[in-house]
């Protein structure tokens, strides 16, 4: 292997890779406006169709789903249902029953 292309490959390597993320915002509350904590949240991803990890909303309703590419969701899930898309950098508000 010639020096040129060693060298080439060694600083590639010592590169970081460019992660772009995708992020969906998830705020949900009850019919009387208070805030759901709890909801169990996740996504399927488009175009690769993996699944993001699964998150719970905080004490004022709020999820964060992110995942490691810059897709969009196809799908959203809460507790089980699905509430269709959301764009990556968009955010989703849903009133659930208890």
């Amino acid at each position: 292997m010639k020096k040129t292309t060693l060298l080439f490959l060694l600083s590639a390597m010592a590169l970081p890779a460019a992660v772009q993320a995708g992020e969906c915002y998830v705020k949900t509350s009850y019919e009387s406006g208070s805030p759901y904590r709890g909801a169990k949240v996740s996504g399927i991803i488009s175009y690769g169709g993996g699944v993001t990890r699964t998150v719970y909303t905080n004490s004022d309703g709020e999820a964060v789903l992110e995942w490691n590419s810059n897709d969009s969701l196809n799908h959203l899930f809460i507790n089980g249902s699905d509430y269709g898309p959301c764009k990556n950098g968009g955010s989703v508000r849903a009133v659930l029953k208890p």
